[in-house]
């Protein structure tokens, strides 16, 4: 419906990839406002952690998801400041890692899958994100797609 809106206000007869563009920002907040609305009573620095992906890539490696969550969110904050997770102190990156992975803002990505276009949710493999397969970068961590127009996620 927003695009329709949009589109109506700037004069255009059909809906394109720029208004699509246009809303996926505002859907993005939302959907980010939602997040942390939803979440924050498990872990309150929700929506800071999550900033620490804006115009970060759309994937990640485990490696490269901790460097990012070390440089972007743990050095910011600093980890005396960081709160509970879940209602256990904080005590490793790979603790906000598997979080994101709980609350869906990544999903899972094997690179042995047979199917391609195949992701996996908490909910799909809920010890994924502790496995040694993860840890030697055989898995790809995806942002889920609605939250990147918004952090400007290439």
């Amino acid at each position: 419906m927003d695009a329709c809106i949009k589109a109506y206000d700037i004069g255009e007869n059909r809906i394109g990839i720029n208004i699509i563009n246009r809303i996926m920002v505002k859907f993005g907040k939302n959907r980010v406002d939602d997040l942390t609305k939803e979440h924050s009573y498990l872990f309150r620095d929700l929506e800071v952690l999550v900033n620490a992906f804006r115009s970060g890539n759309r994937h990640y490696k485990y490696s490269g998801l901790m460097k990012l969550l070390e440089e972007n969110f743990v050095s910011y904050v600093g980890t005396s400041n960081i709160p509970d997770i879940d209602s256990r102190p904080y005590h490793s990156l790979e603790q906000l890692g598997e979080f994101l992975y709980k609350v869906e803002f990544i999903s899972a990505k094997l690179q042995s899958s047979d199917q391609p276009n195949e992701s996996f949710r908490y909910q799909d493999d809920p010890s994924l994100f502790k496995t040694i397969e993860n840890r030697r970068d055989e898995v790809n961590w995806l942002v889920h797609p609605s939250y990147r127009f918004f952090l400007r996620i290439r």
